[in-house]
């Protein structure tokens, strides 16, 4: 796996050996940078359920000023670790679980105007998405992607979009102001 454009276009990236991480494919990558390039220049990234840290070291490739990754799988966590290092990328990696991450980053009041995430297929995280808009920027984006046979709903944030790609479908959340 590479990096598809930016300052480290073709930089290999490192995945984790053996372990369960699903890394979002080359393909997905470039669909989801390409509808967001208006908005990763400068952008605070949060690549939640990180696995290699694809996105997150894609992110900064193409211009975000900074990068949280958050990856509760030792072997994954060592590979960001090292994917940053390769790069000689100084940025924030957490080895904890994803709810006493999100919990930490809204303590230390820390904000993104990008979070992606990418959790494991079978693993129900639609809680997580209560836990957002204390970390979220104004005018911040969340892309969530799911299983197509997912239902994802929460009153903590407005969806605005939604496309599918064969058996995934990503989700994109906006601050719900009605709150």
């Amino acid at each position: 796996m590479k990096i598809l454009a930016g300052r480290y276009k073709n930089r290999p990236i490192k995945t984790p050996k053996g372990s369960k991480t699903r890394p979002t494919s080359s393909k997905m990558r470039a669909t989801i940078f390409n509808i967001l390039q208006n908005q990763i220049e400068e952008a605070r990234f949060l690549d939640l359920f990180a696995g290699s840290g694809s996105m997150g070291l894609e992110a900064l490739s193409r211009g975000a000023s900074s990068a949280t990754f958050v990856e509760h799988n030792r072997a994954a966590f060592h590979c960001i670790r090292d994917n940053l290092s390769s790069l000689n990328i100084t940025a924030t990696v957490l080895q904890m679980d994803a709810k006493a991450a999100l919990k930490l980053l809204a303590k230390k009041k820390n904000l993104f105007d990008l979070i992606y995430i990418d959790p494991p297929y079978d693993l129900d995280i639609l809680y997580l998405l209560d836990l957002l808009p204390p970390i979220l920027a104004p005018d911040g984006l969340i892309l969530l992607e799911q299983s197509k046979h997912t239902t994802v709903e929460t009153t903590a944030l407005k969806q605005i979009d939604e496309r599918n790609f064969g058996d995934t479908t990503l989700y994109f959340f906006k601050e719900n102001r009605s709150l």
